[in-house]
């Protein structure tokens, strides 16, 4: 549990978070559009699928301008494209007993902003694909087909024809889930070339903490409830992620969700490409400014070197690691 004072900076934070980032429903993704005023939601498009099934697009700029094609339909090509019907549920949610389910948050990213950009447009971004959940249902029906089917519309009728975001709603067996086609302008840092591989840091990111609910992490400071360094681990010894802080003195207040973000830009935009590489987590310091002294990095482990941090392979981390 956050010390009073970091509680009441934590719900400050979280206010203005959830109000600056009003994006179509699902789970937030910060994406930087400054100050500028974009375009609301167009109106929404009923668009009949291959399969004969109907999704309503709305293409909105806030979820992106510039968006790469190219990039989508990369992103779109690392999912899986199974046409049974499963059980989506939101993270935290008990999946129905004897179901095969998929577990959210799910993202799929492109490898790099900027690996299809088109040399005459400056603001083409990378591109993420997202299925969310309605806020008002934590269960759907759906297949991954379905999902697929869904975002190529998004992409056709927003990305293609407009060069902005967008998502697709009612959708699957049950009309309840959605999918959100988003612009990235966000990318990690890739160092040199790694044994890791993509499946690999992949069990990391299916099985570790994603609760959007803020923590402080930091090293050596009564008000931490994460405490620094930490290593994750998969099973087979082929990734490991380095959580850690630039500076030992600041707190790093922000979700495991948005670690888990960070996670997935290194696995996308440098793992994916047999390189190692470091994203660092925005959140704010104990006085409530941005920081980004938070870091991940995914790299070997050096021969007879033990990483610092948590030695275990990864288990679901608990939100509130305390400090020992």
């Amino acid at each position: 549990m956050l010390p009073v004072a970091l509680s009441l900076l934590a719900l400050s934070i979280g206010s203005s978070y959830a109000a600056a980032l009003d994006v179509r429903q699902g789970s937030p993704f910060p994406i930087d559009i400054g100050d500028t005023v974009l375009e609301g939601p167009l109106e929404g498009e009923n668009i009949t699928l291959p399969s004969g099934n109907s999704v309503v697009v709305i293409c909105d700029a806030r979820l992106g301008t510039g968006v790469s094609a190219r990039s989508c339909f990369e992103a779109l090509d690392t999912g899986p494209r199974d046409p049974r019907q499963e059980t989506w549920v939101n993270d935290g949610v008990e999946p129905p007993a004897g179901h095969d389910f998929v577990q959210l948050p799910q993202m799929l990213f492109s490898a790099s902003n900027r690996s299809w950009a088109d040399q005459d447009v400056k603001d083409n971004t990378g591109c993420i694909i997202e299925p969310t959940l309605p806020t008002n249902y934590q269960v759907a029906q759906a297949s991954s087909w379905n999902v697929t089917e869904a975002a190529r519309a998004v992409i056709q009728a927003c990305v293609i024809r407009r060069r902005l975001g967008g998502y697709a709603q009612y959708i699957g067996g049950d009309n309840r889930l959605n999918v959100r086609v988003l612009g990235n302008t966000r990318h990690a840092q890739c160092s040199k070339g790694i044994q890791s591989t993509p499946r690999s840091c992949q069990y990391i990111l299916d099985d570790m903490y994603k609760d959007r609910r803020l923590e402080v992490f930091g090293k050596g400071h009564w008000q931490i409830t994460v405490a620094l360094p930490l290593t994750l681990r998969a099973p087979d010894g082929l990734c490991q992620v380095i959580i850690d802080t630039a500076s030992p003195s600041k707190l790093s207040i922000t979700s495991w969700f948005g670690v888990w973000v960070a996670i997935s830009l290194v696995n996308a935009g440098c793992v994916r490409q047999g390189k190692g590489g470091k994203y660092a987590v925005p959140g704010k310091d104990q006085y409530g400014n941005p920081t980004k002294d938070l870091t991940v990095a995914i790299m070997d482990e050096p021969p007879g070197l033990a990483l610092p941090g948590n030695q275990n392979s990864i288990q679901r981390q608990t939100p509130s690691a305390a400090a020992a």
